[in-house]
């Protein structure tokens, strides 16, 4: 009788422990990769400089790789099989779907199931490399798994100033892929209901950071973003958290064991930062408090604060005679005058 209750005590007060762990798991173990310019079994394709995709990673995976109902999807990686680079606006969504592959060029998961997960760049070293989702993710434990990436930051001249990236993917036993690309943004939008250019079974790699329903460790958002100042949000999931501590400071110079801000006992699911240093990247981390545990610090959002006087850029001669000139430009950012001096 000792024992057995003994190894009842361990169990349950081992529980928030497991409730609380980061926990991750992959799908896809595949070297194959594809090519930069975003072939099929990449999540982004910019060959044809804009572009929207969808790829279904089933139930059954999800399950053998011991991700539970309820699992909180806080992030999600893809694998850049080349060298690091920069992508602009993105958009990621994320929904459950009963289909195991895509059956033809317009068997499209629905756009209003989905769910807008992440907005913003991709800063896509080489490797693995993490989007720390705005907006967190939850699965329903028997539903396949369906995550959609639209491209929008087309390029001027995409055939030769494409991002150099390329995609580890896995080859299916069905088609988990589908792609549309286009010169065109409304043909790539998510609303659209045109044909994909291609189904493929070439699927890309991916791996989810998740929780299991406790107290929610999540990411927090930010927006607003000044020289001196940035706007941070986050999520209460299933308003179980009663407070919150915050953390930040220059990015490489604390962690979650000493340095950086502390704000403690928020009870509001925002923050305006202030006081911050132009040009200067910061990261945020976030610890919630639950009425029965207290969670672990979050992943960190990092973003960078604008130059506080930026340089206007695109300068361009217009027209010119003897006796004048015209002259225009673009602002660095919001600054609202410029001292224009002409010397011979």
């Amino acid at each position: 009788m000792k024992k057995i209750l003994l190894l009842f005590l361990t169990a349950v007060l081992s529980m928030p422990l497991m409730l609380n762990a980061q926990l991750t798991a992959t799908f896809g173990t595949g070297t194959s990769e594809t090519s930069t310019g975003g072939s099929a079994g990449a999540p982004m394709s910019y060959g044809g400089a804009y572009s929207w995709t969808q790829q279904i990673y089933r139930a059954a995976e999800l399950t053998a790789a011991n991700v539970p109902p309820g699992a909180v999807i806080l992030s999600i990686e893809f694998y850049n099989a080349t060298g690091a680079t920069l992508m602009s606006d993105l958009r990621t969504y994320m929904g459950h779907c009963t289909n195991d592959y895509f059956s033809g060029t317009t068997d499209w998961v629905p756009y209003n199931t989905l769910t807008l997960v992440d907005s913003g760049d991709w800063n896509a070293p080489a490797g693995w490399f993490a989007i720390n989702l705005d907006a967190p993710f939850v699965w329903d434990g028997t539903s396949n798994l369906v995550v959609g990436v639209s491209f929008r930051g087309a390029h001027s001249d995409y055939s030769t100033n494409n991002p150099n990236c390329g995609y580890q993917y896995t080859t299916q036993s069905g088609n988990a892929h589908i792609r549309r690309f286009s010169t065109t943004l409304s043909s790539c939008d998510p609303t659209s209901t045109e044909a994909a250019n291609s189904v493929s079974s070439s699927r890309p790699n991916l791996k989810i950071t998740y929780i299991v329903s406790g107290c929610a460790s999540l990411t927090p958002s930010v927006a607003n973003i000044g020289p001196y100042t940035a706007d941070l949000s986050w999520f209460n999931f299933q308003q179980a958290v009663s407070s919150w501590d915050l953390l930040y400071g220059e990015a490489g110079t604390f962690d979650t064991l000493s340095g950086g801000t502390s704000i403690t006992n928020l009870t509001d699911t925002f923050y305006n930062m202030t006081g911050l240093s132009a040009g200067t990247m910061y990261q945020v981390y976030l610890k919630p408090y639950c009425s029965s545990e207290t969670g672990a610090w979050s992943m960190p959002r990092t973003f960078t604060t604008l130059a506080a006087c930026p340089t206007p850029v695109s300068l361009t001669l217009m027209s010119h005679t003897a006796e004048e000139a015209t002259v225009t430009w673009m602002p660095g950012a919001t600054e609202s005058s410029w001292e224009v001096v002409c010397v011979p």
